[in-house]
């Protein structure tokens, strides 16, 4: 856990996910808190290759044979008639999430792991990030998306690292990295020498 900002400060927190556009969210309280969590959307039964998935359907009363990447079986309760208790859930070799199939006999399934989807998917790490109140259990925001995620806070306008420049369109400013923009300058002074000898 980080926290960052001083009470009264207007934090700017700046997110980049892998693969996706810097996003900034001003939370209206200081000081804040946030934390980052990696995690991934398919279970423990999951190959990015895939493979095929034979059982016994229950509600179909005959077997079946899938080839899926992914797999989950979900227990409706002791309540339910066996025939509709445990639920199948599959992710298909084109899809992106678990949907429900039809219901299975749990101890019937056999998986077939030389038969695969058509192409082997690349695994995606996600990341969620967390930002509430230093003195809150309860998140004021929440995002997430691909890994790696870069975070960087501005207690100010500008983040840490960042020198804050004027300009006539919106907002009035923009934020230009010190250690490049002093680069920049180090170079152009070089060149000025070099040239007045």
């Amino acid at each position: 856990m980080t926290s960052y900002c001083n009470i009264g400060d207007k934090p700017k927190v700046y997110i980049t996910f892998n693969g996706q556009q810097k996003q900034i969210y001003e939370p209206r309280v200081s000081p804040v808190e946030i934390t980052t969590e990696d995690f991934t959307d398919h279970t423990s039964n999951y190959q990015q290759i895939g493979y095929q998935l034979s059982c016994y359907s229950t509600n179909n009363e005959r077997g079946a044979s899938i080839v899926v990447r992914d797999y989950e079986i979900r227990d409706n309760g002791a309540g339910y008639d066996f025939k509709y208790r445990y639920e199948l859930w599959v992710r298909l070799c084109d899809s992106n999430t678990l949907t429900q199939y039809f219901n299975v006999d749990p101890s019937s399934i056999s998986i077939n792991q030389s038969i695969t989807c058509a192409n082997t998917e690349t695994a995606k790490q996600k990341v969620r990030v967390h930002i509430k109140r230093v003195d809150s259990i309860t998140d004021i925001f929440t995002v997430e998306g691909n890994a790696p995620c870069k975070i960087e806070v501005a207690c100010g306008d500008c983040p840490p690292g960042y020198c804050r420049c004027e300009m006539s369109g919106y907002p009035g400013y923009c934020c230009l990295d010190c250690h490049a923009t002093a680069e920049q300058i180090r170079v152009i002074t070089n060149d000025l020498r070099s040239k007045n000898g």
